[in-house]
């Protein structure tokens, strides 16, 4: 959820994240099986949630007219914007009002020169980032609507989800670098950079993974980074928040650095594995897709390479790659 109230010549920001990881008995079988999973796992026609839909859409929901506990980021700005001060609060909230991607951008659109996305373009601005200049701006999915197959165009650079982004991103670093300098042991993210050179052509490769010490994420801009803003589908963001919680009420973590190190190796191939799945679903359902909608009829493609018996082409208006059988 997000607040924005004014303060004498400045504002105050808030970002509140639900406080899963202090609600969830870590001893509990309901952690183990969310240890188990990792994440939820979304797929064209289902999602598996992480945890059961009485407490994923329902009692850690941010629903509207509910209050609800939660781990709040507060920040400080002045006229000009910049952050004065930081402050993590775990508090009760009632939020007003629920609104979509497209319900937003529809705001959005109609006042451009809003303080919340002058406040964020600022931030955005602020940071020390290294973008990757191949990023998509549109994703082509198909889903499952009232039983039908459809396709959905997913927009990375609506304002919505621009905003949604940088304030997620914000938290997380903020939450990150507050730990790191508290030398609490939490799952942190970093980012591995090497260069390859084939015949005579250097190639750039960065790898995220997973450790207990923080270290400086060139994507992002921050001395360190974690994932802590998605309890309800990320086992990782439950285990951050617990962890950070027992920091602010000075207490021990429930995590040794060394129970966490045991932690990541299983969490790392789990999320190989669910890739896995749901790029295999993907392909399927988009071949479904096709069948349903496009069977006989002319498609525009471009070819990407040759392969045995045939080849791989893109299909340039979902940009889809699929395999083409051919001896041609």
């Amino acid at each position: 959820a997000i607040s924005l109230q004014k303060q004498g010549q400045g504002w105050i920001l808030g970002i509140h994240i639900s406080d899963v990881g202090g609600q969830l008995p870590l001893n509990s079988s309901l952690f183990k099986e969310a240890c188990e999973r990792v994440s939820s796992l979304y797929l064209p026609c289902e999602t598996i949630p992480l945890l059961p839909a009485s407490l994923s859409r329902d009692a850690f929901s941010l629903k509207a007219g509910k209050i609800r506990k939660v781990l709040s980021l507060y920040i400080v700005l002045d006229k000009e914007f910049q952050i004065e001060k930081e402050e993590f609060k775990r508090e009760y909230i009632c939020v007003k009002q629920n609104l979509s991607y497209e319900e937003v951008d529809n705001y959005l659109s109609r006042h451009q020169n809003s303080k919340l996305l002058q406040i964020v373009r600022n931030i955005h601005n602020g940071r020390q980032i290294l973008e990757s200049s191949g990023k998509r701006r549109y994703e082509f999915n198909v889903v499952c609507k009232n039983g039908e197959l459809a396709m959905e165009c997913i927009d990375f650079y609506s304002p919505a989800r621009l905003l949604i982004e940088e304030l997620m991103v914000l938290y997380n670093r903020t939450l990150a670098e507050y730990a790191s300098a508290s030398g609490l042991p939490c799952i942190y993210r970093n980012i591995a950079q090497y260069e390859e050179d084939e015949d005579g052509m250097a190639y750039n490769y960065s790898q995220a993974f997973l450790s207990t010490r923080a270290a400086f994420h060139p994507g992002i801009g921050s001395k360190a980074y974690l994932h802590s803003t998605s309890p309800i589908r990320r086992v990782t963001d439950i285990i951050n928040q617990a962890q950070f919680e027992a920091l602010l009420n000075k207490q021990k973590p429930p995590f040794s650095e060394e129970a966490l190190n045991n932690i990541i190796p299983a969490i790392e191939e789990r999320v190989l594995y669910l890739h896995s799945v749901s790029t295999r679903s993907e392909q399927y359902w988009f071949l479904r897709y096709l069948q349903v909608k496009y069977l006989q009829k002319t498609l525009n493609a471009f070819l990407v390479r040759s392969i045995t018996d045939g080849y791989i082409i893109e299909l340039t208006d979902w940009d889809k790659h699929i395999f083409l059988k051919s001896n041609e």
